[in-house]
């Protein structure tokens, strides 16, 4: 392969890990997050804005009376009961300034009312969680795991596609080559649909061969020579 050949290739490999990192990768500590309450209820977060560290990063309720705090960890969000409750209104909308949310899993929970499938949403990075008419205690909470990761452009996707036909195609070549190189000191064979043909010829399998190009006959003569030619040429 040439030079440019090697280095498309050795980026598409580069892009390819960069794309299964970006998919593995989870919510990470030091990541700045939002909370936004956009349901009809009047509880509100505690910020707009928090990075993620140890302890909740929110808390949900009123300005005098907390009702349940949003966590934010290494792969989950854990939104987690202080007290009784009840909510009627309210549905939460969180989103990953640092590292966009890129996908949503169920995991346990035990707050009533509460449905994976049906009230959590992750859309352009926007996770959506309707809390309508679910009920809670101090000791309930809900999970739901949570990866991050940066959406590939179509650059990389260009050279990761590249990489993989050029790499296709440099192995075919090789073959090709392999073949046709003969071993030092011997004379190139013939491709094998010519050698089938020898073999199938009359008297070929009790002649002898001479040289490269001529079968000699059980009697030194060339196979389809006239009688009159002298016997052993070739």
């Amino acid at each position: 392969m040439t030079i440019v050949s090697i280095t498309v290739v050795r980026t598409a490999v580069a892009a390819t890990a960069l794309l299964a990192a970006s998919q593995a990768s989870a919510v990470s500590p030091g990541d700045t997050v939002t909370c936004a309450e956009v349901g009809p209820a009047s509880f509100v977060c505690s910020s707009a804005t928090a990075v993620v560290g140890p302890g909740p990063e929110f808390v949900l309720g009123f300005p005098d009376n907390a009702y349940f705090t949003v966590d934010f960890s290494a792969g989950l969000v854990r939104l987690q009961g202080l007290q009784d409750g009840t909510l009627f209104g309210t549905i939460l909308e969180f989103t990953n300034l640092t590292s966009p949310f890129t996908s949503a899993s169920f995991r346990p929970s035990a707050w009533d009312g509460y449905s994976f499938a049906e009230d959590v949403t992750l859309s352009g990075g926007l996770l959506t969680i309707n809390l309508v008419d679910t009920a809670f205690n101090a000791s309930s909470f809900i999970e739901i795991g949570l990866a991050s990761g940066v959406v590939p452009e179509p650059a990389s996707w260009a050279l990761l596609i590249a990489g993989f036909g050029l790499v296709g195609g440099a192995l075919r070549s090789r073959r090709r080559r392999a073949y046709a190189r003969p071993a030092v000191g011997l004379p190139p064979s013939p491709p094998p649909h010519l050698l089938r043909a020898r073999q199938s010829r009359p008297g070929a399998a009790s002649g002898r061969a001479c040289g490269r190009s001529c079968i000699l006959g059980p009697r030194g003569r060339r196979q389809g020579d006239p009688p009159g030619r002298p016997a052993g040429r070739c």
